[in-house]
């Protein structure tokens, strides 16, 4: 991922003076509207260094994706390192926002310094740890019952929260040992994130539960595929298709943790307080999560070809929210 002309200088005068006549600037000319971000999300426009070196000054906060953006399973994407280490050399604070949910922040955090890029533990933004903030900011004393791996369980453990472990049901086979299971009296909270073994067993516990109406219904994120480019075509159904599956048989929606929902901003919020709509920029490889984000948010967005959607899959879309600002092409 490379942004045209990001090695762009702060320079010497006053920045509260640059950054206010580069909005006015840009508001005028970059595009030629007082709502210029419902227009550029109509409009895409190619990130080019000139529209790049007229966005910059008045930004103050890079929020950016992972998987996609910066790397592939174990691949650095080209240029990203380079490209955020820019960023932070120019002075602006930088935010990485996964809804990965198979791996803690602790996960994260090493794979950050495994490939090498500059970071800090409260520059990750990760949906299993923001659950169990959530979880703790509800005052959830119960035991949470969960459907996810050993990453989710870690983070829930680490808030002081208990819960079961990940792996098989027990009560998996016959229908009748379903009405046969043995439920926790004491559970307040059920919580989905990606779970390897999800099965018609783990349904009837969450939809139980799920029938107290003081339990809380938590989802780490509703992402609906894993979309990890695989050559054997095979689809690989993720948490949304879990979540899908339990509110339809509870009858309850759940609240969504990760993007883009608005529960994910509150939490952002509360680690970087001064982010606005007009002083941030949102990377994504992903127009239904990320871009949809940014855009819920205000902020301007940037889709990088280097993921899930190029600019040529913008020609198929109807919503303007699913349209981001701009768009740097790879080839």
């Amino acid at each position: 991922m490379t942004v045209s002309g990001v090695g762009v200088k702060r320079g010497s005068c006053n920045m509260a003076s640059l950054r206010k006549a580069t909005v006015i600037s840009v508001q005028r000319g970059l595009h030629g509207s007082k709502n210029t971000t419902e227009h550029s999300r109509q409009q895409p426009k190619e990130l080019t260094k000139k529209l790049w070196s007229e966005l910059l000054p008045r930004l103050e906060y890079v929020l950016s994706d992972c998987d996609g953006v910066l790397w592939h399973s174990n691949l650095v994407v080209s240029g990203a390192r380079d490209t955020f280490r820019k960023l932070r050399e120019y002075g602006l604070k930088v935010g990485f926002v996964t809804n990965n949910s198979t791996k803690s922040k602790a996960g994260l955090l090493d794979k950050f310094k495994q490939m090498n890029f500059q970071i800090t533990p409260r520059e990750i933004f990760c949906v299993n740890n923001l659950t169990a903030s959530y979880l703790q900011s509800r005052k959830v004393k119960g035991r949470v019952y969960m459907l996810g791996t050993e990453a989710l369980q870690n983070e829930l453990e680490g808030a002081g929260l208990r819960c079961n472990p990940p792996g098989p049901d027990l009560a998996d086979g016959h229908p009748q040992s379903w009405l046969d299971m043995k439920m926790d009296t004491d559970v307040e909270a059920v919580v989905l994130g990606f779970d390897y073994h999800f099965s018609m067993a783990k349904v009837c516990r969450a939809c139980t539960y799920l029938a107290r109406p003081n339990c809380h219904f938590i989802a780490s994120e509703a992402d609906v595929r894993v979309f990890e480019k695989n050559s054997s075509g095979i689809v690989l159904p993720s948490t949304g298709a879990i979540l899908a599956a339990i509110e339809a048989a509870a009858g309850r929606r759940a609240v969504i943790i990760g993007k883009p929902s608005t529960t994910m901003i509150e939490m952002i919020r509360r680690e970087y307080p001064e982010i606005r709509s007009d002083n941030t920029l949102f990377i994504g490889d992903y127009l239904h999560t990320d871009i949809a984000f940014g855009a819920k948010n205000g902020f301007t967005t940037l889709l990088v070809e280097t993921g899930m959607h190029s600019r040529h899959d913008l020609t198929q879309v109807k919503d303007s929210s699913l349209k981001p600002t701009f768009y740097t092409k790879t080839s």
